[in-house]
């Protein structure tokens, strides 16, 4: 960390407009000036080295205690030392809130100096965290034709290339792989709260990698190969679940462990790229990227088939079973319908709709509507081939599809899709169950109303549901938007 460059605190706000909004050329001139942190994130930080120990040692516009201290913290943080220092002057200039002229000299008292480092690993821990949240917010609104930098961020973007994502999937290698410290390897400050707290860090740190992976995949397309890469890596993982130093965690670190798993599955499902099989005609599925690379395809295969006992699993399982159900017409074999079996009994339905309720992939973030946007893709694939009920039940399905019709977006797709395949398979069951069963058909008019629009279009289909008219089909109540005006709507009032 060089004398130069910032915080990763002060690098977000800027290039966010968190704390002002700047004008695009000091945007892109932050952008230019720190696209080398942003691009290697957690590997821009050192551990350290003697070479850094001696250079320090040999500054004659620091003191020695000032020195001591910092080789201290060097060791206590495994950060390189020249770094340390560049932190201490960052946290002296944006955190401390002592007297500047005082903080040398009580560096000699242990009980303040092991305060001091505490909060030192808090500030060194955040700077972390800032970083990646700041390719995270690159990638959340690059596309984003309303945001006022989007072309900055794109330039950015574009300049990195496939740099950027190999990067970050080393990053989480190397964070998910790292072992704990110790009293022994970095000093006697590091006790049981402090190893407890690095563990902790170590778990966002995590989730935010996985995150970035998952935004980034948004925008580009992932190469069946690399899929196959994180399927082998999330299987080795347990989907977050076995982590090298969980001995250490917190009460507080199982709600991270869960998002990993979270994350895992969803980056699965995105790899699978099921909106192809809703886009494209019959004929084309062959084309899909997956099924057209035979070796990858009998790879992922053979590795999902065996899954089944963890319940991050589930959504994977039943969008293979849709991609094998297509990709492999003539298979006589009972494969397809044993994954999407393993998938019901695990709960998948259950499984996303508690996903879906779970920050941060509920909400209106970028990452929120984004995950909206993969689990519409699976259930609109799977409902476009299979009947609702060998799915489990309405139930479960319309748990799952009420909090993605909560996104604006996605509800407005869903009126201007076909009525008679997708999404629109549970419109039209749920009318056909209505009155005898009130409940399905209230809880997705509920969801489908999310604005004046649509709340009209609701309430003109629901008036023609329960007037005195016999519908033909009763999901045709919903179809015409003639019928959506200040008239129709009058027969409420």
């Amino acid at each position: 960390m060089a004398a130069s460059v910032g915080s990763g605190r002060e690098l977000w706000q800027i290039i966010t407009g968190q704390s002002f909004l700047r004008s695009q050329d000091q945007v892109g001139a932050e952008l230019q000036k720190n696209k080398q942190r942003l691009l290697n994130g957690l590997l821009f930080y050192k551990p350290p080295s003697d070479a850094s120990a001696k250079t320090l040692k040999e500054k004659k516009d620091v003191k020695k205690e000032v020195k001591d201290f910092t080789i201290r913290a060097s060791k206590f943080l495994g950060l390189d030392e020249l770094q340390t220092n560049s932190l201490i002057e960052l946290y002296l200039a944006q955190d401390f809130r002592e007297s500047l002229d005082e903080w040398e000299t009580k560096l000699s008292d242990e009980r303040y100096a092991q305060t001091l480092l505490g909060r030192l690993a808090d500030f060194y821990y955040e700077d972390r965290i800032y970083i990646l949240q700041s390719i995270k917010h690159l990638l959340s609104y690059s596309a984003d034709d309303k945001h006022p930098y989007k072309e900055k961020y794109d330039d950015c973007l574009q300049m990195f290339g496939d740099q950027l994502i190999n990067k970050v999937i080393e990053q989480y290698k190397a964070v998910f792989s790292r072992e704990a410290p110790s009293a022994e390897t970095h000093g006697n400050a590091m006790d049981e709260r402090q190893v407890a707290k690095w563990a902790l860090q170590c778990l966002r740190e995590q989730c935010e990698l996985l995150e970035t992976v998952f935004l980034y995949y948004k925008e580009y397309e992932m190469h069946p190969t690399r899929l196959l890469e994180f399927t082998r890596l999330f299987k080795s993982q347990g989907f977050g679940c076995r982590q090298t130093n969980k001995h250490h965690f917190s009460p507080g670190a199982e709600v991270f462990v869960t998002r990993l798993g979270f994350l895992s599955s969803l980056i699965l499902i995105e790899g699978l790229d099921l909106e192809y099989l809703q886009e494209t005609p019959a004929s084309a599925v062959p084309n899909h990227p997956i099924p057209q690379d035979q070796d990858t395809f009998k790879a992922l295969d053979r590795l999902i088939t065996g899954w089944g006992d963890n319940p991050h699993h589930a959504p994977v399982l039943l969008g293979w079973a849709a991609l094998r159900f297509v990709a492999l017409p003539d298979d006589t074999s009972p494969t397809t319908r044993k994954l999407g079996s393993a998938a019901l009994n695990i709960g998948v339905f259950q499984y996303l709709a508690g996903l879906l309720n779970t920050e941060p992939f509920s909400g209106q973030t970028v990452l929120a509507g984004v995950v909206r946007l993969i689990v519409r893709g699976l259930l609109s694939t799977v409902l476009s081939m299979f009947h609702e009920d060998t799915l489990g039940g309405i139930h479960d399905l319309i748990s799952v599809v009420t909090p993605v019709l909560e996104q604006k977006q996605l509800c407005r797709l869903f009126w201007e899709s076909d009525q008679t395949s997708g999404l629109g398979v549970l419109l039209q069951s749920a009318c056909n169950r209505f009155p005898l069963e009130f409940s399905p058909l209230l809880r997705l008019l509920t969801a489908l109303a999310v604005d004046r629009e649509t709340t009209d279009r609701v309430s003109v289909g629901y008036y023609s549901l329960t007037s005195p008219i016999i519908v033909e089909n009763p999901v045709h109540a919903f179809d015409d938007k003639s019928r959506h005006s200040e008239e129709g709507l009058g027969h409420l009032c």
